[in-house]
């Protein structure tokens, strides 16, 4: 219920749920605990405590390694860097990737799946920074290893980076294919901080001078009171 409760956006009722499930569960349960508490983390950042959210998110990537799970912490790495960068410590978000990627990576093997989000996040530091050659280079392999996932945001989430640098780039074409193959990867929560990609979509076609289709768009999704959270730099 915690769960359904993220998805939908509800920040009292993860709080609510993910509370109700700590006290609730046994101190050897780590991993119910684990999860609960990364609901708690979610809430605070879907309710704009971002100092609580990212020091939440950091104990239970910590949590996780401890016990021998390290690419556990895979997807909670990639939102406590979400929020970092929200608070605009991009060093900080980067560092989080890279330690990311190093608890993913397997001596000897291709990389895990699970350093998909890392590349992803990079991407979009890197793309913040008008670092077009490195974004590209860790979008294309964040999308590549986000592919092998059941659930779909972290595989939106880099093709809509990849978009963006596309434009950048000078592909107003291929931007927008990323960015409509985004649409279609997005696992379907309501258009918000859980899934900008509706509102990344919508502000590339402003980028891009199409007016008409950008209310068409805004429209359908009801993104006319959306907040200002999937800003693009300059737009």
């Amino acid at each position: 219920r915690g769960y359904l409760a993220q998805l939908r956006g509800d920040a009292r009722g993860t709080a609510e749920f993910g509370s109700r499930a700590v006290a609730e569960s046994r101190e050897d349960e780590w991993i119910l605990r684990s999860v609960a508490h990364v609901q708690l983390a979610v809430a605070g950042w879907l309710d704009g405590r971002l100092d609580e959210a990212e020091r939440a998110f950091a104990d239970g990537i910590a949590g996780r390694r401890a016990v021998g799970l390290p690419t556990w912490g895979a997807w909670a790495s990639y939102e406590l860097g979400q929020v970092q960068y929200a608070r605009g410590r991009l060093d900080e978000a980067v560092r989080t990737c890279e330690q990311a990627l190093e608890a993913a990576a397997r001596t000897g093997q291709p990389p895990s799946p699970t350093a998909g989000p890392a590349y992803v996040s990079l991407a979009e530091l890197a793309y913040q920074r008008n670092e077009l050659d490195r974004a590209l280079d860790n979008a294309e392999r964040g999308i590549a290893l986000c592919r092998s996932f059941v659930y779909t945001m972290p595989l939106a989430a880099g093709l809509a980076t990849l978009a963006w640098i596309r434009q950048a780039g000078g592909d107003p074409a291929g931007a927008l294919d990323a960015m409509d193959e985004a649409v279609r990867a997005s696992p379907g929560p309501p258009p918000g901080l859980l899934n900008p990609i509706p509102a990344r979509r919508a502000r590339l076609l402003l980028a891009q001078g199409n007016l008409a289709a950008t209310v068409r768009w805004t429209q359908e999704n009801n993104l006319s009171d959306e907040p200002d959270y999937a800003r693009e730099p300059g737009y």
